[in-house]
């Protein structure tokens, strides 16, 4: 165990949340197996860091608790309710569940904390269901009262657009505006798209499993998470919530490459493309607004303003190229800003001679890129004994995570079924026989729609 790295304590809340939670585990251990790159979840070994898996089935948790290694600190946690499960309801969830969970949770937390304190708290639970989103929330809420210096980060699982629960619009609804009110950061991540990468993922583009679907989420979390040598010391949250404000604080994430597993140690991708690649993913969605000047109108790119976006590159600068630190600066800031650099605007100052953070301030917000430039090859693929599917990388490969209205975007569809549904109270019996109210109900819709109009969509 590392000592001086700083711990993280890791919550998986309902059956989505412990899937999450110990593929993520299992996924991060594989890859910095195989891998040649120094960037990576140091914090994952620290002596402060722990695993907690959270749910209403024991099942679940006897499934997933084997993906931990002998000397993690993993520990389950069953609520012993009268009910084996939370019915897809929020409010059964939240005061149904929530509070037998919590305080298992804190006892065990307490006692964690006499021994090694964690420096963060990260929540990896689903929207649409009703543990992982309610009991999820009363969890956040309860941890936040009772370590308020602790930074807290949400990974939400948003449900499928195509309907995978009928109530799942309330979920999304009450889930984000608990969070808002408890959480430092909100990393959303779309259950249509980590299928649509998935699919990518799997050799003829063929349907991906519940499993490959779980992996490919755990790799996009791993690179959100990855550290620096000298970020080592910093806990894992504190790149997220150096991007967020007060109200703003919903982030997006993606990596690259995103290939079959077989063809990763085929894979000619430089650092500088594969920049350019997560950056014009992350921010894709960007409005094109159309400006009138005098009788000509043409197309203008408008950015956020207080956009931010931090890359974590895995692997070598492609020194065979004549690959260099500035030049992926330079297109980092091209593929975010959609225009052109000089050369001679790439970076900031280099920390370190080996491994270098560079930062470029600007009006329009912020990029940190941080480099593992050791010269070192990527080793061959490494494949799991205890499953079929392979969780190997490329040697280079790239994430992104970052504060823009992309993110928030990805919460505009939900909105508009709860304002719909909440306007003939269509379902709300459900939700008011577990204590929610019909106050509740709307109070959560006009967050969500607050949160939307905060990043001005």
């Amino acid at each position: 165990m590392e000592e001086n790295a700083a711990g993280c304590a890791v919550f998986g809340v309902g059956q989505c949340g412990v899937q999450l939670c110990s593929d993520f585990y299992h996924t991060a251990k594989l890859v910095e197996k195989q891998s040649a790159s120094d960037n990576k979840c140091g914090w994952l070994d620290s002596d402060a860091t722990s695993f907690w898996l959270c749910d209403t089935e024991p099942r679940v948790l006897s499934e997933r608790s084997s993906a931990f290694a002998a000397g993690a600190h993993m520990q389950c946690v069953q609520s012993r309710g009268k009910e084996s499960g939370s019915a897809n309801n929020w409010g059964l969830g939240y005061f149904g569940h929530g509070p037998l969970l919590s305080n298992d949770v804190l006892e065990g937390v307490r006692k964690t904390m006499e021994k090694s304190r964690p420096s963060s708290f990260i929540l990896l639970h689903s929207a649409g269901g009703g543990t992982g989103s309610g009991a999820g929330s009363y969890l956040c809420e309860t941890l936040k009262e009772e370590y308020p210096e602790v930074e807290l980060g949400s990974v939400l699982v948003l449900p499928r657009l195509s309907g995978e629960i009928t109530m799942q619009s309330y979920n999304v609804a009450l889930t984000v505006s608990s969070l808002m009110k408890s959480a430092d950061a909100i990393l959303l991540k779309s259950n249509d798209q980590a299928e649509a990468d998935a699919k990518k993922r799997n050799e003829n583009g063929r349907q991906p499993s519940v499993k490959e679907l779980n992996t490919t989420l755990a790799i996009d979390l791993y690179h959100s998470l990855l550290q620096s040598e000298e970020d080592s010391m910093r806990h894992p949250l504190e790149r997220w919530t150096d991007m967020t404000r007060a109200r703003r604080k919903v982030l997006s994430s993606t990596f690259a490459p995103i290939i079959p597993s077989s063809f990763g140690q085929f894979e000619t991708d430089t650092l500088t493309s594969l920049t350019t690649s997560v950056l014009t993913r992350v921010q894709r969605r960007w409005v094109v607004e159309r400006k009138e000047r005098g009788k000509q109108e043409e197309e203008e790119w408008k950015p956020d303003r207080a956009a931010s976006a931090v890359v974590t590159l895995r692997g070598d600068l492609d020194e065979a190229r004549g690959e260099k630190e500035e030049g992926v600066m330079n297109a980092a800031e091209a593929a975010l800003y959609k225009r052109d650099m000089q050369n001679d605007r790439g970076g900031g100052e280099s920390r370190s001679g080996r491994r270098s953070v560079h930062a470029a301030e600007s009006t329009r917000g912020e990029i940190t890129l941080l480099f593992d430039a050791k010269g070192k090859r990527g080793s061959k693929s490494y494949y799991s004994s205890r499953t079929s599917s392979s969780c190997f990388l490329p040697p280079r490969s790239a994430g992104c995570i970052a504060n823009v209205r992309s993110g928030a975007e990805l919460l505009s569809p939900f909105l508009h079924s709860a304002l719909d549904l909440h306007s003939v109270r269509a379902f709300s019996h459900h939700y008011l026989r577990h204590g929610v109210e019909d106050d509740d109900l709307r109070d959560g819709a006009l967050t969500l729609q607050q949160t939307l109009a905060d990043y001005h969509i």
